[in-house]
């Protein structure tokens, strides 16, 4: 259809459609707590009318705020219930280190995103660095 797309991983979104617009996928309950967080709609920069950046820059955030996002970034975590786990075992710290059994106790954690969970913090990283 004349669309040109290059694939690779980007900084930001799910897909840059051009330099105005990209276009990150989200599940319902991301959809919600990013509008109740209200920041759906800071990448068109209603109050500060700037351009977008895709590079980003990294804000001053609150500790719990950080942690927050350190834990929702797992994939299938969202921001409420990263919250909820943060909330059961406190810090991000024994979110990490939680077994299956105890993640699995938290209200939008089954099962197969506990199993997630456990195989992105516990696999060796597929580039290591060299040996010297």
């Amino acid at each position: 259809m004349g669309a040109r797309s290059k694939i690779r991983i980007l900084p930001i979104a799910d897909y840059v459609l051009s330099d105005k617009n990209a276009v990150e996928r989200k599940t319902a309950e991301d959809v919600l707590s990013t509008l109740m967080d209200r920041i759906l709609f800071e990448r068109e920069q209603i109050e500060t009318k700037r351009g977008p950046i895709l590079c980003g820059k990294k804000s001053t955030k609150t500790v719990e705020e950080q942690q927050e996002y350190l834990i929702s970034s797992i994939a299938s975590i969202g921001p409420i219930v990263a919250g909820a786990l943060l909330k059961h075992f406190g810090s991000v710290e024994a979110v990490i280190n939680a077994p299956e059994e105890q993640l699995v106790k938290i209200k939008g954690i089954g099962k197969i995103t506990a199993q997630k969970i456990r195989k992105i913090i516990s696999a060796k990283h597929a580039l290591e660095s060299p040996k010297e």
